[in-house]
């Protein structure tokens, strides 16, 4: 959690902001495993990542992960920021600026 509060800082995000984006992307993560389809779904498919993937590693983990596969697929910031967003994670444009930052 530590490299994660640190790149939340880089981002101007408080560690208040970072908790809160973390749940909300738990709670559509959740959803996404136990429906096995909706946005967040689609768009973990997109990124070939599962909800059930994710919720197996730690917080910090899980935003290295997602980190690794924008790193690796060369999307636009448009395109990281679409795939976020069908993840609802509060000010999500920020958060993907702490995804590629916090590795």
């Amino acid at each position: 959690l530590q490299a994660l509060d640190h790149a939340g800082r880089l981002a101007n995000l408080s560690t208040e902001e970072l908790t809160k984006g973390s749940e909300r992307m738990q709670t559509r993560l959740a959803e996404a495993a136990r429906k096995g389809a909706g946005e967040a779904h689609d768009a973990l498919k997109r990124l070939g990542l599962t909800a059930k993937e994710l919720l197996a590693l730690d917080i910090d983990e899980r935003w290295a992960r997602i980190g690794d596969v924008f790193q690796k697929s060369n999307y636009s910031f448009a395109q990281m920021a679409e795939v976020m967003a069908m993840m609802r994670p509060q000010r999500w444009r920020s958060i993907v600026r702490v995804t590629a930052r916090a590795q």
